[in-house]
């Protein structure tokens, strides 16, 4: 006998009734129990989605900013040019005065060379020690026969040409020591040409190629040191009173990477003398060390007192340490 059809269930709550039965394990039915819920990271770690979220940096407790390196140049000529020769490219390590990038400089090195060979010689120098030397015995031969041989005028005459010849000698030396002064300055200003490397560092990319004409100033390429990372983290103001945050103090750190987080213990690097008015916020340089390279420019949480629990298992002392080892 069929049914009335007010006493039917709509056909859309069944589907929805029999979808929901569906995704429930054989097990739990058979045992009356509800299904327990899947966690969302089987291996206890942040997920990309919790870090995004914020969840991560909670969690931590720490204040979020960014990496950045140590040592940072962007380097250029004072003056218009044209590059004549490029050494690097992106990516290459250099060290502290290696020539990176030169401009076209055949006239600054012709000049240079030529300044050389004024500072190298001391012809002047030699000719006014020979005249002196000269003026000497005359003088001497004179002074011998001063009163006998030869009259007060002409001896008074020796004296002064010898006074004068020793005059002539000092001048000639001052005069070799301004060419090498302007050697000095030459070659300095020979430098210019030369964009070298002021660090031992990175090149993180070369902005022009040779032939190409550069502008005053205009940034040409950009050297980085990421040895060693920092994070400018603004901070409560009253949190660097209260703590009174000074350089030296330790600081611990979390960088958003794909790998399972660890706590980095770096270190207080700089302390702002001047706090934010609007924000309440001090700026609070800290530096950590990188030797697995990681790049310049991710997040970072930081905290200036020790973690608990969990967080504190992941403390690592050195970057060879394994998680849980706080040696």
């Amino acid at each position: 006998m069929r049914q009335p059809l007010a006493a039917r269930p709509p056909r859309g709550v069944v589907a929805t009734v029999l979808g929901a039965v569906a995704m429930i394990p054989v097990a739990a039915l058979v045992a009356g129990e509800q299904p327990a819920a899947q966690p969302p990271n089987s291996t206890g770690s942040p997920t990309t989605a919790q870090r995004s979220s914020g969840e991560f940096a909670r969690s931590f407790e720490g204040l979020r900013h960014f990496t950045q390196p140590s040592r940072d140049a962007i380097m250029g000529f004072s003056f218009p040019t044209e590059v004549r020769e490029v050494k690097v490219k992106g990516g290459d390590r250099v060290k502290q005065g290696e020539l990176l990038v030169r401009a076209w400089d055949t006239e600054a090195v012709a000049s240079v060379k030529q300044q050389e060979r004024r500072a190298k010689y001391d012809f002047d120098v030699q000719k006014a020690i020979n005249g002196r030397d000269l003026a000497q015995i005359e003088f001497e031969a004179l002074d011998k026969a001063r009163g006998t041989g030869s009259t007060e005028q002409e001896w008074k005459r020796a004296k002064y040409t010898l006074e004068g010849a020793n005059i002539a000698v000092e001048a000639a030396k001052e005069q070799l020591e301004d060419q090498k002064l302007a050697l000095e300055r030459l070659q300095a200003d020979l430098e210019r040409y030369r964009l070298v490397a002021p660090f031992d560092g990175v090149v993180e990319s070369v902005k022009l190629d040779v032939g190409a004409t550069v502008a005053d100033s205009q940034p040409v390429l950009r050297v980085v040191n990421i040895d060693k990372l920092w994070v400018a983290v603004p901070t409560p103001t009253e949190t660097v009173m209260t703590l009174g945050l000074k350089p030296g103090d330790p600081a611990w750190v979390v960088m958003d990477t794909p790998e399972d987080p660890v706590v980095l213990v770096g270190k207080v690097v700089e302390v702002s003398p001047v706090a934010e008015f609007a924000s309440q916020k001090t700026i609070v340089k800290v530096e950590i060390e990188n030797p697995r390279y990681r790049p310049a420019g991710l997040a970072a949480w930081v905290r200036f007192t020790e973690p608990t629990g969990e967080w504190r298992e992941r403390i690592l002392k050195g970057e060879g340490a394994t998680v849980g080892d706080t040696r």
